[in-house]
């Protein structure tokens, strides 16, 4: 589980399927990795897009990213930290 300070939040973003900058659509902003996990299933129940399988769970806590998601594109998530230039 990765844990942030109160000084950082995630962003959450639906990528294409080599998770390149310019195909980034931010679709939340969460405050640990279980919370950007609950985003995602939202996105992709509002999207009818499949379910998240225990792979992509697992590299979502562990790498910050689908590999294998089920559908056209990925999902990304990036720690920021907050007041601070980027």
């Amino acid at each position: 589980m990765s844990v942030l300070t109160l000084e950082d939040v995630k962003a959450v973003y639906k990528v294409d399927n080599w998770h390149s900058y310019a195909s980034r659509d931010i679709i939340g902003i969460a405050t640990c990795t279980e919370q950007a996990i609950e985003i995602i299933k939202a996105y992709i129940e509002k999207h009818n897009l499949p379910e998240l399988c225990e792979q992509c769970i697992f590299d979502l806590d562990s790498y910050g990213q689908t590999q294998s998601f089920a559908d056209e594109g990925e999902f990304h998530t990036e720690s920021i930290t907050l007041n601070t230039l980027i």
